[in-house]
């Protein structure tokens, strides 16, 4: 197991490398000048100048990787052009919130998908299985955006439940009951899409093994059905879930971006919408980064709970 992990950990370099490379040439890609992005709109050609020398956009693109590349390794991601604080810094700052906000999300889905899976699968044709597929469908063809304004629409216009934005009341005086308040319509809204892929798969997953001769030797025992569903069938199908959650903890941490904006929610996502909205590339490359490093992580993670879930799955030392 420790060799895999090495190895795996040393083919996560040239994929981090690989993304660095990709998103640092889409961003100077883009049309328009950075120098005008940073310098603002009534610079003068010696102004423009000057910010191209400071922030060394006058030499090549591989040059300026390099330099970019080789102060990363050093830990250095740089300073934000617009804040002039170190890159670093902010992404520590904000990165909790993200990460907060998108725990929240994958335990909720996770939760609600794979109890919605299972008694879809022990119920098969029934309403209730019905009913779940239908509102699986309706969650996985809703965009984020979208459901994120109704939500607010609904829950904050209307019935006034909960707020429309922010991480904490701006008195300050919530605690944590007022952060769990102010989390609850993000995480729904974040965690949605990945609520409804996770009670489809589980439904499939569970249907199948169901069907399996253990299953019925397990009933022929006189074995109650929440031993056999729950101790026997469920531990089987959650190999593929586990596969899908862990991307999906990739898409929630990207999907962050959007629904932080729409809930001016702190975090990593909303820093990075200003930051790609202002091209300011040093933010955007150490948000880049973390979030692909994070990725590779929860794979990682993954793998190795494969060998618990299923004792035949075996990793050579």
């Amino acid at each position: 197991m420790t060799r895999y992990i090495i190895q795996r950990l040393l083919a996560a370099i040239p994929v981090l490398l690989g993304v660095s490379i990709t998103v640092f040439i889409i961003l100077h890609l883009v049309p328009g000048d950075i120098a005008y992005a940073l310098a603002g709109p009534n610079a003068t050609q010696e102004e423009l100048a000057e910010v191209r020398r400071v922030w060394g956009l006058d030499q090549p693109i591989y040059l300026q990787y390099f330099t970019w590349l080789t102060r990363a390794l050093r830990g250095d991601l740089g300073r934000s052009a617009l804040q002039h604080d170190p890159v670093f810094t902010m992404i520590m700052d904000r990165f909790p919130n993200t990460f907060l906000l998108a725990i929240a999300s994958l335990s909720i889905s996770s939760i609600v998908g794979i109890f919605a899976g299972v008694i879809s699968a022990t119920r098969q044709y029934s309403l209730w299985d019905r009913l779940m597929m239908l509102l699986a469908l309706f969650g996985n063809s809703m965009p984020s955006f979208w459901l994120g304004l109704v939500l607010i629409m609904i829950f904050a216009l209307w019935l006034r439940v909960f707020p429309s934005g922010g991480m904490t009341d701006v008195r300050g005086a919530g605690g944590l009951l007022d952060l769990l308040h102010h989390l609850i319509l993000p995480a729904v809204t974040l965690g949605t899409v990945s609520m409804a892929i996770v009670a489809r798969l589980v439904r499939s997953t569970m249907l199948e093994v169901l069907r399996q001769d253990y299953i019925r030797t397990a009933k022929a025992k006189g074995l109650v059905d929440r031993v056999v569903v729950y101790r026997h069938a469920l531990r089987n199908a959650l190999l593929p879930v586990i596969t899908v959650i862990g991307l999906q903890t990739g898409f929630l941490m990207g999907g962050a971006i959007i629904v932080e904006t729409i809930f001016s929610w702190p975090g990593l996502g909303q820093m990075m919408y200003r930051a790609i909205s202002s091209r300011d590339t040093p933010v955007v490359m150490g948000g880049v980064l973390l979030l692909a490093t994070v990725f590779v992580f929860v794979n990682l993670v993954v793998d190795i709970c494969y060998a618990f879930l299923d004792p035949r799955i075996k990793y050579s030392n």
